[in-house]
């Protein structure tokens, strides 16, 4: 609700919440409402979303505004943990971002998520590590593929 800015302070969510068929045909709609005011608290601790305050006609009330990290996972169409996720793996890549060869790039852009659709051949890609050498070696330890792992499969 607050990427797509349809509400954006906390009386417009919880009367966005209290307008919904959900709240209205739930046994006990007050506790959505808490789960709104937890999925905040959540938001903001994932830099998410950005609280502030400001002072309207009605006195005191709270403005959340959406960080570009929330705004790149709303854009994206990610769900929230796969865009944590590829933040999280983007930035420790960018730490050691090493263009010497091929290995880290294609890392970079192998869709992580599709990894259970695919069947690994165990014996090419044990044959494949074996001829890395060097650099690609270093970046192949630094990404988590462990040649002994790998030779154990």
């Amino acid at each position: 609700m607050i990427g797509t800015c349809n509400s954006s302070t906390e009386k417009s969510l919880k009367r966005f919440i209290e307008n919904t068929l959900l709240y209205h045909t739930h046994p006990s709609p007050e506790d959505l409402v808490s789960k709104v005011e937890s999925s905040v608290v959540s938001l903001t601790e994932k830099s998410l979303i950005i609280p502030d305050k400001f002072v309207d006609a009605n006195g005191e009330n709270k403005f959340y505004s959406i960080t570009p990290l929330g705004k790149a996972i709303v854009a994206s169409s990610l769900s929230l943990d796969e865009g944590l996720f590829l933040h999280f793996e983007l930035e420790r890549t960018l730490r050691s971002f090493n263009l010497d060869g091929e290995l880290h790039i294609i890392y970079c852009f192998t869709p992580i998520f599709l990894t259970t659709q695919v069947d690994v051949n165990w014996d090419i890609f044990r044959d494949q590590i074996g001829e890395i050498a060097g650099n690609d070696e270093k970046i192949m330890r630094h990404i988590g593929v462990e040649p002994a792992l790998v030779n154990r499969m």
